[in-house]
């Protein structure tokens, strides 16, 4: 997980967010997050039905390293 920005609230973002930044489904997601590193969700609660998010800044760091990579 990134440390927060000064100054930055943290933003979390639902499956359907992730689904809708990237224009994929959810078996997208977890192949990425098994196969290249792609930011893993955090439980927002105990227990298994505990909420999962995504923290905005982890994607953004995830998509730069990819560009990063690309260049």
């Amino acid at each position: 997980m990134s440390a927060p920005l000064p100054g930055r609230p943290v933003e979390y973002l639902t499956a359907a967010d992730v689904m809708a930044r990237y224009s994929c489904g959810r078996m997208w997601i977890e192949r990425r997050i098994k196969d290249s590193g792609f930011p893993k969700p955090v439980k927002l609660g105990p227990g298994v039905s505990a909420p999962r998010r995504w923290h905005r800044a982890d994607l953004e760091q995830w998509e730069h390293e990819r560009e990063a990579m690309a260049s």
